[in-house]
C-alpha cells in the first residue's frame, strides 16, 4: 500500500504529513489513485514512485506547468501562460505523480493506465508519458483530475490542453495521444 512517505517531498523526514486540510484532500486523492493502479497491476508487478509531492523552491529551478502539478496547492509566485491567468499567486497545482511500472515497458504501463480510465476504476486529470531522455528511462505523469476537485468553473480554467500525451524526445516536443495508440502522424508508439 502506497503511504504519504511514498510520495513526501524528496529531503523530507519520514514521518511526513500534508501541512494543511486542503493539501491533505489533494495527497489523499492521489495516493487512492496510485493504490487503485498498484492492486491492479499483474501479480508480481510493482509500482514505483519517482516524484510526488515537490518542494516549492525547486520552481525556479524549473520553470514547467506540469511541474507544477506535483506542489499540491503549495501557493507559488505567478509565472508562464497557467498561472498568470491567476493574477499575482498561484495555489491551484492540483496534485501529480511521476510514475512507472517495475516490469511492464512504457507504452504498454501508459495503455494499461488509460485502461483503468476508461473503465472508470481511477480519475485522471491528465496522463503524459514521457521517454527519450537519457539514463532516466520513462515514467508516466498523472494528475488529480481538477473537475472532481474544484468543479466546472475552476476545473475549466486548469485543463490542460490534452488529456492524454506523450513525448518521444525528452520533452522537446509533446503531441496527443490517440485512442487507437497511434501517433498524430498514424504510426503506432512502440515500447
Amino acid at each position: 500500500m502506497i503511504k504519504y512517505l511514498d510520495i513526501r517531498p524528496k529531503g523530507t523526514l519520514k514521518d511526513w504529513v500534508p501541512e494543511n486540510s486542503y493539501q491533505q484532500i489533494l495527497v489523499d486523492n492521489m495516493l487512492n489513485t496510485l493504490n487503485t493502479i498498484e492492486e491492479y497491476l499483474p501479480k508480481g508487478d510493482k509500482l514505483i514512485i519517482i516524484e510526488g509531492v515537490a518542494d516549492p523552491n525547486l520552481i525556479t529551478r524549473i520553470e514547467d506547468n506540469e511541474f507544477i502539478d506535483h506542489l499540491y496547492g503549495k501557493t507559488i509566485d505567478s509565472f508562464g501562460k497557467l498561472t498568470n491567468s491567476f493574477g499575482d499567486h498561484f495555489s491551484f497545482s492540483i496534485g501529480a505523480a511521476d510514475i512507472r511500472s517495475l516490469k511492464m515497458p512504457s507504452v504498454s504501463f501508459y495503455k494499461f493506465i488509460l485502461n483503468l480510465y476508461d473503465r472508470n476504476r481511477i480519475q485522471l486529470g491528465c496522463a503524459t508519458l514521457h521517454r527519450g531522455y537519457p539514463d532516466s528511462g520513462y515514467w508516466v505523469h498523472i494528475t488529480n483530475d481538477p473537475y472532481y476537485l474544484y468543479g466546472p468553473s475552476i476545473g475549466s480554467l486548469l485543463r490542460k490542453s490534452e488529456k492524454f500525451i506523450y513525448t518521444d524526445d525528452g520533452g522537446v516536443t509533446f503531441d496527443k495521444y490517440e485512442p487507437d495508440g497511434r501517433t498524430k502522424e498514424g504510426r503506432k508508439l512502440r515500447e
